[in-house]
Order: structure tokens, then sequence, then C-alpha cells
């Protein structure tokens, strides 16, 4: 990994007026974490003895995890973020195959020095009789399952559906990208905190309960298009309004 990642930064470096030929080696070098290319051609070119495939891959996530912390990070954290689409229109065999990698990866997760893993999905994933993990009875017992209880830190299972989040909540997200834009430009007039918080009740008081679009990135959206509003030069349009934009926008 050391040297792939080394050959790649060269791409940005290197000091030549060959564009096409740096763009080449940098897509080359890409295909190399895919398992992509042959060997032979890395080992010419790149020095590399070993590509990524099936038979070691559980040693190539073990070198990553180390590069990793080499590099001065505290460690490599891997994020699943599934879709119940995802499993359900899976084939029999190909669920089958993924569950066992799945719990073959939770297994071994603890033998690899810095190594964080997150599997973030919906509840169908623990409950559907057809191709929830309750089909699968080691994955089950492995896992757990989510109670209905906002969740504490040292939970297996975080049931985030369960968390109840508040205007004050929400309030506080959008004053922490206030701070960020001000960092940014530290002379912009902006609404105070104050008033960006009367904005977001608002924002949130005209949310349907039951929206396609979820709150949190309803706010997220509205406090970023309300910033840039501002330092654009003009005021941006009352929260009402700019809510029935951002729905309208997000449409299909």
């Amino acid at each position: 990994f050391k040297r792939v990642i080394d050959q790649y930064w060269a791409t940005f470096t290197e000091q030549s007026d060959d564009r096409s030929t740096l763009q080449e080696r940098r897509a080359t070098l890409l295909q190399w974490f895919s398992g992509e290319g042959r060997i032979g051609s890395f080992r010419k070119e790149f020095g590399v003895s070993k590509m990524v495939n099936r038979q070691n891959s559980r040693l190539m996530l073990q070198s990553l995890s180390s590069f990793s912390r080499l590099i001065g990070f505290k460690g490599l954290l891997i994020l699943f973020d599934e879709a119940e689409r995802t499993y359900s229109t899976m084939r029999s065999s190909d669920l089958k195959q993924a569950q066992n990698n799945l719990l073959h990866l939770i297994n071994t997760t603890e033998d690899t020095a810095g190594l964080f893993l997150i599997y973030a999905t919906t509840p169908d994933f623990f409950t559907d009789d057809k191709f929830g993990i309750r089909v699968y009875g080691a994955l089950a017992q492995r896992i757990g399952q989510p109670e209905n209880r906002p969740p504490r830190a040292l939970d297996r299972v975080w049931n985030l559906d369960a968390v109840e989040h508040s205007n004050h909540d929400y309030a506080q997200v959008a004053c922490k990208i206030r701070d960020i834009y001000l960092q940014a430009y530290p002379e912009a007039n902006v609404l105070t905190e104050d008033e960006l918080r009367e904005y977001v009740v608002r924002l949130g008081e005209h949310h349907p309960r039951y929206s396609m679009m979820g709150k949190w990135r309803m706010v997220v959206t509205a406090t970023v298009n309300v910033m840039d509003a501002y330092l654009e030069g003009y005021e941006p349009p009352a929260p009402e309004l700019l809510h029935d934009e951002i729905v309208a926008r997000s449409r299909p």
C-alpha cells in the first residue's frame, strides 16, 4: 500500500508536460485497489509484487490497517452503508455468501490492530423472515438485535430510530455550520446565532412529519443555502419558502 500510494502521489508532484501519461498512470494505480490489471505490469512499472485478490484479501486488509497507523491515524474505519433494497433483491445463494462474508469479517475484526467496522442498515436487515439475519442463526447471534430505546455508548447495536431529536439539536447543528463559514469568512455579515436558531425552528415547524426528505437533511441544506445567500449579499427567503424550494429541487 505504501508503495502504490507513493507512486500515485508522484503523479501529482512530478514536473512533466505530458499530462495524459500522468493521468494514465494514475488510473492504472487506482485499478490496483480493485484487484484489476496484471501483476507483471505492476511489478515492472511500479515495483509492486502483489495484487489484491480473494485469496489474500484478509492479509491486504491487515496491511491497509497497518499503513493507516503508520501515517499517523489511529486506525482504519470501514463503514458499510446498506439499504434494504440491496440485500432483499439478491438471489438466495448470493445472499448466503454475503452473510458468510459479513460473519467472517466480524469474527476476525479483532485480529487486525486498528480496524473498526460499522454496519449501517435498515430494520429489515434484522427482522425480515425471508432475507433478514434471523434466517442465519450464527450471524443473528453474533450481531444481536436493536432495542427500542436510544443507544448507549457500549451497545453492540445502536437503534438510531429510537432517538428523538429536539429543535435544540437541529439548531446546534445549524450553528456549527455557521461557525465553519465564519472561520472561512471572518468578516461576513450573517445571521446571529439567535436569529439562525429561530429560522431553523420555523423550518422544522413547516416540515411534514412523514416527508420523504429527512429533517436533518432539510436543516443542513437550508442552513448552507442561508449562509451562501448572505455571503453573496442578499437575504434568503422566508423559512417556509426556502423549505418548499429545497423540496422541489430534490424531486426527480
